[in-house]
Formats: structure tokens, C-alpha cells, sequence
């Protein structure tokens, strides 16, 4: 059958505006796969259980996410959360982020060769997001021993308990799509919610240091970019040195 020249002129128009409006690429390699459908599966195993068994707490901490007087509410009443439902959480949340930041260093930049074993470049990745967290809690803990601002140091460590144990939640269906979605528009919506909820979080910690110390605002919030944007941005230096072919 023969094609007239319109028409082959029209699909190759919108053809190629397709491709210009959707930025595609690769889907992750079969042994990232191997690796994150596993975490996958364990993490909705994880959900539906803690959802079964803790349903009320669970509902509780989602919603502290958006209020600071749930949060100190689940405090008053004390327990914050049950041990298992924290590490289950707690899993879904380092697995999520690291899986986040590894499609976002996997697509985004070009790997050195040392880090070019999924395995071995997942595990790095997270024990730099536990050692980070680590270090910025004990940064926290000492500073309200020093100025003797305990209370706003707890508050805020718990409060920053709760957004990473949320975001783990939210961030799992954003990593599931980033996996087998080949149009790169994803990742950025990936970066764009993390960014937005570090922004949140910083505005809370504000807010908790002007409830429970007597320092000005101006100083809340030097200390919180001290506190929270410094650590983050040497350890961004480590991996981007590190993880990354310059």
C-alpha cells in the first residue's frame, strides 16, 4: 500500500515532537533489579503489617508529619512507637533513599569505575546516609548539652524522626515509578519532593526553636543550616569526589 508524502511528513512530525517532549532513558540494569525488587516486595510487606497491627500509631505518625501538636501528643502519651514498627519503618526508610539516590547518581552522572558493582556502590551509598544522620544527631545532642537547650534539642530530634520515617513511605512509590519508568521527568520530581520536604522540615525545626528556647530567630536558623545543610553538603562533596567519574 502506498503512503502519501503528507502523511509521512505528519508521523514524522510527531514523531519526532514526541521525543522531544518526553526525555527518555535506559531502564536500570538487570542487577540493580535483582536488588530493588527484592526491597520492594519487603517493603509492602513491612506496610501492610505495621498498617494490620499498629493502624492507629501508624496513622498518628503519618499525621505528625503535618502537625507538631500530633507529634506532641504521641509524646505525652509516650512510647512514640513500637520498637519493631520503628526498624520496620526505619528499613523502608534507608532502603528508599538509597535506592533514590542511586538511580539519581545512576542517570544523572557517569559512575567512576571502582563503584560500578551495584552491590558494592548500594551499600556505600547507604552507610553514608547512616553516617550522616549519625553525625548530625550527636551535632544536635552536644549542642543542647553546651547551651543548655535540652528540651528543644529532643523535640527536634524526634521530630526529625518522624519526617525520616515518613519520607521512607512517600518516597517508596517514587522509586518504584523511577525503576521501570524509562522518561527522566521522573527523577526530578523525585529531587523536587526530597527538596520540598527538607525545606519543611527546616521550617518546623524553626518553629521548635522558637517554642522552647529564648534565642532569636535569626540565630534558630544559622544553627539549623549549621546543623543540617553543612553535614549534608560534605558528605554530597564525599560521594560526588568518590562515587563519581569527573
Amino acid at each position: 500500500m502506498t503512503v502519501h508524502s503528507g502523511d509521512t511528513i505528519s508521523a514524522t512530525f510527531f514523531s519526532t515532537a514526541a521525543h522531544e517532549s518526553v526525555h527518555m532513558r535506559p531502564i536500570l540494569s538487570d542487577q540493580y533489579a535483582d536488588w530493588a525488587l527484592p526491597v520492594f516486595l519487603v517493603s509492602f510487606i513491612i506496610l501492610a503489617w505495621v498498617q494490620f497491627f499498629y493502624q492507629k500509631k501508624f496513622h498518628q505518625f503519618i499525621k505528625g508529619l503535618f502537625s507538631i501538636r500530633m507529634v506532641n501528643q504521641l509524646i505525652r502519651e509516650g512510647n512514640l512507637m513500637n520498637k519493631w514498627m520503628a526498624i520496620g519503618l526505619g528499613f523502608i526508610f534507608l532502603s528508599s533513599l538509597t535506592l533514590f539516590l542511586f538511580q539519581v547518581i545512576k542517570n544523572l552522572f557517569v559512575l567512576s569505575d571502582f563503584f560500578l558493582n551495584t552491590q558494592f556502590t548500594l551499600l556505600i551509598i547507604a552507610l553514608l546516609i547512616t553516617g550522616l544522620i549519625l553525625i548530625k544527631l550527636l551535632i544536635i545532642w552536644t549542642t543542647g548539652q553546651l547551651f543548655n537547650t535540652s528540651n528543644a534539642s529532643s523535640k527536634y530530634i524526634i521530630n526529625a524522626f518522624v519526617f525520616n520515617l515518613n519520607l521512607g513511605v512517600f518516597l517508596l512509590p517514587i522509586i518504584i515509578i523511577m525503576a521501570y519508568s524509562p522518561i527522566n521527568e521522573i527523577i526530578y520530581l523525585g529531587i523536587g519532593f526530597l527538596a520540598l520536604i527538607f525545606v519543611y522540615k527546616l521550617f518546623r525545626g524553626v518553629l521548635i526553636g522558637i517554642t522552647y528556647t529564648n534565642f532569636s530567630q535569626i540565630y534558630i536558623i544559622l544553627y539549623l543550616c549549621t546543623v543540617e545543610i553543612l553535614p549534608t553538603l560534605i558528605f554530597t562533596k564525599i560521594a560526588m569526589k568518590y562515587l563519581i567519574d569527573s
